[in-house]
């Protein structure tokens, strides 16, 4: 059966093939397989699931959602990209900022803010918990809609 969310994005998410590691398969002397999480076409990782995942939770709501995350790199790419085509398909805005290490490479941050914004933070002073996160977002979204 077609994943019936896959039209809804454009894109392949889930249902993703399992494919044999023969190498470890014969040296452990049982079949090794690992989910091919590559055949996600929207950013080709398993977080492609997981961010399909949290916009559909909120797919009912008609509000403009920001959702924020601390990424390296693949997960803010994937959520960026799902709220961009998300926002296009529906015309209900969805938005991501990643919030990013200072350290973090321009180039990844370039690929990143292609489909959402970017916030550089100092991720090595201390851990950042969800309660936090949220209002980091808050603030961010409040700075951005006044100008």
């Amino acid at each position: 059966m077609r994943d019936a969310m896959a039209d809804y994005f454009g894109f392949q998410i889930g249902n993703t093939p399992l494919r044999e590691i023969v190498q470890l398969s014969g040296r452990y002397g049982a079949q090794v397989c690992v989910k091919d999480e590559s055949f996600n076409t929207a950013s080709g990782t398993a977080k492609d699931r997981r961010n399909k995942g949290i916009l559909m939770q909120d797919d009912d709501i008609s509000d403009d959602i920001w959702y924020g995350q601390i990424t390296s790199g693949n997960g803010g790419y994937s959520l960026g990209r799902l709220c961009t085509v998300y926002s296009e398909k529906t015309g209900r805005t969805r938005r991501s900022v990643s919030f990013v290490d200072t350290h973090l490479p321009r180039k990844i941050r370039k690929t990143l803010s292609a489909y959402g914004d970017v916030v550089g933070v100092d991720l090595q002073e201390r851990p950042i918990p969800n309660h936090l996160l949220e209002d980091m977002v808050r603030q961010y979204r409040g700075r951005k809609m006044k100008g």
